[in-house]
């Protein structure tokens, strides 16, 4: 016997295994951690990397691109297309990495490792979830799985009053924004009848709602905006890098981000495309707003966190330019967005094991004069940070570089000049400090060379990203392809 209005044949669960095995995979780390107490660390994070490495397959067994229809599940909250399943890849690979970076940090905090594991593969599923929604409801439940989890996550060092500090500044702001997307919510529901991306932007050109539906897309945006560190939703983004746990750090400047994108592009391209009245003059004030803030305020910082931070946020304005975008040239965008978010994704990753590298407690500050001489005693780290920054700052021929030109160039064709000479203006600031850190390892005195810390995690980080802004720079092609396979899939 059904329940009345569940269509059975809808129900798609073979099209979340990827998000099923990591959902499994967090309750196995948790009991793993607690039940093998002198090993809590090695069982934990093997039993985390395995789950990850399970769901990475799954996905490879699932991709829709060698079949470019997308296909939906749960009567169309969810669907899996090739932008889904690209992202929910990054996202595996961005907690991949902040473990790798976590090892050292947990063998100081055994008995809290299978915690601290549980809670990355649960926020790597609610941040694939939201890359497959399509349903504002589904949207918020994945929201508030991925932004819980960050909340522990960021008071993880609990002996830290700094980490303290982010966790309830982080807290009581994201219950602020989650708020507002929540009302935005109810308030299309009330205006449309529907929670249904697809069925929003059926209904949202018909008249006598001029009210309502700006005053819920406005909240949206609040809410999302929260989440992707758009200015001036921004200013908890420095101050919760600063007090997590670095490996944390690592995790929320790569991962949440993507999502945030992923959920914002499905909700302006397939909701409000036939109103861009309703959202693109928002956008682009954020747009401007984002990049130009965060650019001029890290050229302040001397802090290494704080300083990634700001450019963390700055990046977000960039990437704004590729959502507005789509309205004109939808295939364009999501070929740029992609592609961008998996530079940036690897960069930031890379910038951050770094940090690790030179903390002595894998958290805390780190001013810049850590990096004083960094190249006469550690000449290897030295290069890739150096490598790193030449990237994030687009400086040819890095990955960075073919990042900014796909994404500038595809907001030109759309019409976006302005905006486009906006973020020119804004990167010849960003390179400022990025170079300025290359200029304090290689040109400022420093202490005299010493033995690198054994943190194998976070050097593999390191040199894996570095050489990826290298290849990717050098033959961008194949990623540059993929990405436009995704694009074709949403088509």
């Amino acid at each position: 016997m059904t329940s009345p209005g569940i269509d059975l044949s809808a129900l798609s669960p073979a099209a979340i295994v990827p998000v099923l095995i990591v959902v499994v995979g967090s309750f196995a780390a948790l009991l793993g951690g607690v039940f093998s107490r002198r090993r809590s660390v090695d069982v934990a994070i093997g039993i985390s990397v395995g789950a990850l490495a399970l769901s990475g397959l799954s996905i490879m067994a699932l991709h829709p691109l060698r079949d470019p229809g997308p296909v939906t599940a749960f009567s169309r909250a969810l669907v899996v297309d090739g932008l889904a399943l690209v992202l929910s890849a990054l996202f595996i690979v961005a907690a991949f990495v902040s473990l790798l970076l976590a090892v050292e940090y947990l063998r100081l905090r055994p008995r809290l490792a299978g915690e601290f594991c549980a809670l990355i593969l649960m926020a790597t599923s609610g941040m694939m979830i939201m890359a497959m929604a399509q349903d504002l409801i589904v949207a918020f439940i994945a929201l508030e799985v991925l932004s819980i989890a960050l909340y522990v996550l960021a008071g993880f060092s609990t002996e830290d009053h700094r980490s303290n500090e982010a966790a309830l500044k982080y807290l009581l702001l994201g219950a602020f924004a989650s708020g507002f997307f929540l009302f935005g919510i109810g308030l299309l529901y009330g205006a449309l009848g529907t929670t249904v991306v697809a069925g929003v932007g059926d209904q949202v050109v018909r008249p006598g709602f001029e009210t309502l539906v700006p005053l819920g897309v406005g909240l949206l945006l609040i809410g999302l905006g929260f989440k992707a560190g758009f200015a001036p939703f921004h200013l908890w983004v420095p101050d919760v890098y600063q007090g997590s746990p670095t490996p944390v750090s690592a995790f929320m400047a790569a991962g949440p981000k993507a999502a945030a994108f992923a959920l914002l592009f499905r909700i302006v391209d397939q909701t409000f495309v036939q109103s861009p009245e309703l959202w693109q003059g928002a956008l682009w004030g954020l747009a401007v707003a984002t990049m130009t803030l965060a650019n001029l305020a890290a050229l302040r910082q001397t802090e290494a966190k704080r300083l990634l931070a700001y450019s963390s946020i700055a990046h977000a304005g960039y990437l704004l330019l590729g959502v507005l975008a789509g309205a004109f040239d939808r295939a364009g965008a999501v070929t740029a967005l992609v592609f961008y978010l998996i530079i940036y994704a690897l960069m930031k990753l890379g910038a951050f094991a770094v940090v690790e590298l030179l903390q002595e407690r894998h958290e805390g500050d780190l001013d810049l004069s850590a990096f004083r001489g960094l190249s006469r005693r550690h000449p290897g780290l030295a290069v890739a940070m150096g490598l790193l920054m030449f990237s994030l700052a687009g400086i040819p021929p890095l990955a960075g570089f073919w990042a900014k030109m796909l994404l500038f160039s595809t907001a030109i064709r759309a019409g976006l000049i302005g905006l486009v000479v906006i973020a020119v203006l804004n990167s010849v600031v960003a390179a400022y400090y990025y170079l300025r850190v290359v200029v304090i390892m290689y040109m400022e005195p420093g202490e005299e060379p010493t033995a690198t810390q054994k943190r194998p995690g976070a050097l593999f980080a390191t040199w894996a990203t570095s050489l990826a802004s290298v290849v990717l720079g050098i033959l961008p092609t194949a990623l540059v392809e993929l990405s436009r396979r995704v694009a074709g899939g949403l088509l």
